[in-house]
């Protein structure tokens, strides 16, 4: 060997050395692992808070196997804030105080995608730690396949409860790009009226925005894939810091590892074929980002408990909207079911009908029925919305039964209060189904705007059925919006949430 090839050895030699010196200065007592994690638990695990280790202070809190890693899941943390709701709703639940989690959304956390729904998704997976490590947190799980934000802004109360502490949200896939323009763009606003709506619920609340990603993002540039900023996520984000709510990010936490060509972060690896929802792989990087943020909130809490402060900062008062009188009715917008009772001002030759097979996992068909020629259903709904222009008018979707059999053709018009078009439906089709369907009338505001539905006498079944089970009331006037996603419940979800029968559902959900 040369003088110069022995310099050049013990120059290595050297280095690695004060490598491995500078790995165990920076880190005593931990040995070299293949596991990403090990550092970060044994510096969690070292710190004290009141003298008390934060894994005797947090316990099970702290263990969890993640599938990214930490520097991942930095980025997609997007944004915490101040986070007093989140605080003071994971300190009582730390304290034993009975806590429950809502999660609304679409297909993605319903579970879609998963191997086994009510194991291998998101939010069975949260549902499952949080029963080992808290286990006086339930969680309930109200999301709605196929369906948008704009949805739920009118039909929050159907669908979740209103003593939830803590509602997660993920409505990024079905809301899309929405105009596609940064300022005043229709699917932000849409989205801000749910916030609203979700913080105003009786117990006030925590909201987190857990974002995923847009049709055709997640698919590989070059191949129809959209880049990183095609998306209203970072929209959304200025919701977030508006309303001091955290926002998660799928989409950050995995996007630069698949940029980078790493295994087991390719869209391959995270997505079904579909490229819209998530495989077993991508479920976990979901509760990855959840979990993550429930324990830097405990930590923080370690640290920082909640005081009175915080307690008077999570009961504020909402701040004006974002976007100038965004605001929301306080009418009900949605009635289905029983909801439709108190609404219902006349019968003539119309009853309470109840229907559907006793099969596991369906909703059984409700409403008011009548099955003659002039039978009528009257119905009084508030269509005001503030508009003082006197032609602007509110949709109101009348739910109704469509079967294969004995179905009959509906007419309903506006008789008092407000003024609309009249429209004629037929219950009747080919398809053999009994679906729920939507039918829609352009009404002028009013308080107590009145519709009257009357049987007719035209029928291609032979038979003269019209059942009515629920009114879906728009939010705004004069809107421009396409409610395709509830008039045709064929849709993936619309046929579930309307009442019709429902694919296997966990005995946690909603």
């Amino acid at each position: 060997m040369s003088q110069q090839s022995r310099r050049l050895l013990v120059l290595l030699l050297v280095l690695l050395a004060m490598h491995a010196c500078a790995r165990a200065h920076a880190q005593p007592g931990v040995l070299a692992s293949s596991d990403p994690w090990e550092p970060y638990r044994h510096r969690v695990s070292r710190v004290q808070a009141s003298n008390v280790r934060l894994s005797a202070l947090l316990g099970g809190m702290l263990k969890w196997e993640f599938s990214v890693r930490e520097e991942q899941l930095l980025r997609g943390y997007v944004y915490e804030g101040a986070a007093a709701r989140v605080r003071v709703a994971l300190s009582r639940a730390l304290h034993g105080q009975p806590t429950k989690i809502g999660i609304i959304g679409g297909s993605i956390s319903w579970g879609h995608g998963a191997s086994e729904l009510g194991r291998n998704d998101w939010a069975s997976l949260l549902k499952s730690w949080l029963a080992d490590v808290l286990p006086n947190v339930s969680v309930v799980n109200a999301c709605v396949p196929g369906q948008p934000s704009a949805l739920m802004v009118m039909c929050l109360e159907q669908t979740l409860a209103d003593d939830v502490d803590i509602v997660i949200s993920e409505y990024l896939l079905n809301d899309g790009l929405g105009s596609n323009q940064i300022v005043d763009n229709d699917a932000v606003i849409n989205y801000e009226r749910l916030v609203r709506r979700v913080l105003a619920l009786r117990k006030r609340p925590a909201m987190v925005l857990l974002q995923t990603f847009v049709h055709g993002q997640m698919k590989d540039q070059g191949k129809g894939g959209l880049p990183f900023h095609a998306t209203a996520e970072d929209l959304y984000g200025a919701l977030a810091q508006y309303y001091d709510v955290p926002w998660l990010s799928f989409r950050n936490t995995v996007w630069f590892s698949h940029l980078a060509g790493e295994p087991g972060f390719q869209w391959s690896d995270l997505l079904r074929d579909d490229r819209l929802h998530p495989n077993d792989a991508g479920h976990k990087v979901l509760a990855d980002l959840v979990v993550w943020m429930l324990q830097k909130t405990a930590i923080g809490l370690a640290f920082r408990p909640v005081v009175n402060e915080d307690v008077l900062l999570a009961q504020d008062a909402l701040l004006a909207p974002m976007y100038e009188n965004n605001t929301v009715p306080t009418s009900p917008m949605c009635m289905q079911g029983e909801a439709i009772k108190p609404f219902v001002v006349a019968l003539d030759r119309f009853g309470w009908l109840v229907e559907g097979k006793p099969v596991a996992y369906t909703r059984k068909k409700m409403g008011y029925a009548g099955f003659e020629p002039g039978a009528s259903i009257t119905i009084s709904v508030s269509t005001e919305r503030g508009n003082p222009d006197p032609n602007a008018v509110v949709a109101v979707q009348l739910a109704y039964l469509r079967s294969y059999e004995h179905m009959g053709v509906g007419r309903a018009r506006c008789i008092s209060g407000c003024m609309c078009p009249a429209v004629e439906f037929d219950g009747h089709q080919q398809v053999r189904e009994s679906q729920v369907y939507l039918v829609g009338i352009h009404a002028t505001q009013h308080a107590n705007c009145t519709i009257q539905v009357v049987i007719t006498n035209q029928t291609s079944s032979g038979e003269h059925k019209v059942k009515i089970s629920g009114v879906v009331i728009d939010d705004y006037t004069n809107d421009t919006r396409e409610w395709d996603f509830l008039k045709n419940t064929h849709h993936f979800g619309a046929g579930e949430f309307m009442g019709v029968t429902e694919p296997f559902i966990p005995e946690y959900r909603a």
